[in-house]
Order: C-alpha cells, then sequence, then structure tokens
C-alpha cells in the first residue's frame, strides 16, 4: 500500500513563540525534508501545504526533483490567521494547515486515511513504520513514554488517521491552542479523542526523528542508544495497552 503524506510548512513565521525565523533557514530545511520523503518507497503521494503564502511550485530545485520522483505532489499554500497564530501560538498554525490540507486537497480526498509530518522534521525509518501500519487506524504516539506518568499529550510531530476520524473529531480542535497557558496543540489532540472514545495507539516502530524544533531551535537528533530506549519503551506501553 502506498501512503499520502502531509507535510506541513510555515516559511515567514509570525509567533510569538518561535524562535527560528530567518525564513532562507528555514525554506532550506523544508526544501531538504521534501526531497527526502519524495525519496520514500511507501509514500505514494505528498501534499505539502504552507500558511505563509510561500508557493513551493515556483522553487526550481523541488520542481525537478517532482518531475522525476512518481510520485503525486500536491502544492498549496494560504495566508493563515496570524494575529491569532502570533498571540496563541504555531500549534494553532499547524491545525490551521490541516484543516485547509482536508478542505482543499484534491489528494487527500482520494484516499481514506493519510499521514502528516511537521515540516523540516525527518522520520528516518519512516519506511520501516509504514510496513507495519494498518491505515484504517489512528495512530498518535504518546508524547512521554514513561507507562507510569500520563502527561495528557500527544505527538502533534508525525501521526497517522483516517481521513474521516480527523475531520469529525480534530479539524476544529486547534481552535483551543494558547500557549500562553501551556495548552499545546498535543494537549488539544489527546483531548478530542479521548473525549470522543477514539482508540488510537503507537507506531509498532518508534519514529527515528531528526530535524530542529522551531519552538526551541534545538535539534531532534536520537542517537540508536535513546532510539533503542524509546523503541523498547513502544513495546512495553503496547503491551500494556496503554493508548491514553
Amino acid at each position: 500500500m502506498k501512503h499520502t503524506l502531509v507535510i506541513t510548512s510555515t516559511v515567514h513565521v509570525n509567533s510569538n513563540f518561535v524562535t527560528l525565523k530567518d525564513p532562507n533557514i528555514r525554506l532550506q530545511q523544508y526544501i531538504d525534508s521534501i526531497l527526502f520523503y519524495l525519496k520514500s518507497t511507501k509514500i505514494g503521494s505528498i501534499i505539502v501545504c504552507d500558511n505563509s503564502g510561500f508557493d513551493y511550485a515556483k522553487n526550481k530545485e523541488l520542481e525537478s526533483a517532482i518531475l522525476n520522483c512518481g510520485k503525486e505532489v500536491e502544492l498549496l499554500n494560504f495566508i493563515g490567521n496570524s494575529d491569532i497564530i502570533f498571540t496563541q501560538g504555531k500549534g494553532y498554525g499547524e491545525g490551521e494547515i490541516m484543516k485547509f490540507v482536508l478542505e482543499n486537497s484534491i489528494l487527500i480526498n482520494k484516499n481514506s486515511s493519510f499521514l502528516k509530518v511537521t515540516g523540516r522534521i525527518f522520520i528516518k525509518n519512516i519506511d520501516i513504520i509504514l510496513k507495519k501500519i494498518d491505515a484504517t487506524y489512528p495512530y498518535f504516539q504518546r508524547k512521554n513514554m514513561n507507562p507510569f506518568i500520563n502527561t495528557k499529550e500527544v505527538s502533534s510531530l508525525f501521526y497517522s488517521s483516517p481521513v474521516n476520524i480527523f475531520k469529525n473529531y480534530l479539524l476544529t480542535s486547534y481552535e483551543q491552542v494558547n500557549d500562553n497557558t501551556k495548552m499545546y496543540l498535543e494537549h488539544v489532540y489527546y483531548q478530542a479523542l479521548n473525549d470522543a472514545h477514539i482508540k488510537y495507539k503507537n507506531f509498532e516502530i518508534y519514529p527515528f526523528c531528526i530535524g530542529t524544533s522551531g519552538s526551541t531551535g534545538l535539534l531532534y537528533s536520537d542517537n540508536l542508544v535513546r532510539h533503542s530506549i524509546k523503541h523498547y519503551l513502544n513495546i512495553v506501553l503496547k503491551a500494556l495497552s496503554i493508548w491514553s
């Protein structure tokens, strides 16, 4: 099965909660990320959506790669609600992007499910993960891997969802995001899924993430030891059926 991947993008930042704001650095990181996913053998189509109005279709480096990748690629952009994003945080903007994609993308509505990854983040083992995924089921990774502590968060960095579940239960939940009160998108998605009694689970293989956090400017750079520990905890959580 070939999967559809949504890559979210904000080249020109307008948030009071983001450290990395240089559009040139951000753009190159986004392009590197898109080029990486274009090489995936398990991804059949890619949707890139930018909420700062940046048009990837004008980028020559991407144009050539897209023509030769053998995948369907859709490049979308719009202008998000900059005033609210500035005051409430980038999670609000991320939610707006997903709403725009679900309501405007041609490719998303050709499929019954999709994957989402935050742009500039590389899931290095994505093809291995996708070998073991059931596309009819939602996968939202626990943010905290400690089986004895529930921080009531799911990761918004990388997840998979049936289209109907996302549309029915998560599409507008981002409106509750407010970084000032520490109500992040991770908390909002967790609450929406649990309020709707939606069963979700961790990926069979723990995602190996590399990239840069826009919020802190810090690197996501799991080494093999750290990733192995997280993968073991992931197995424990699944064995205990701790999904929420």
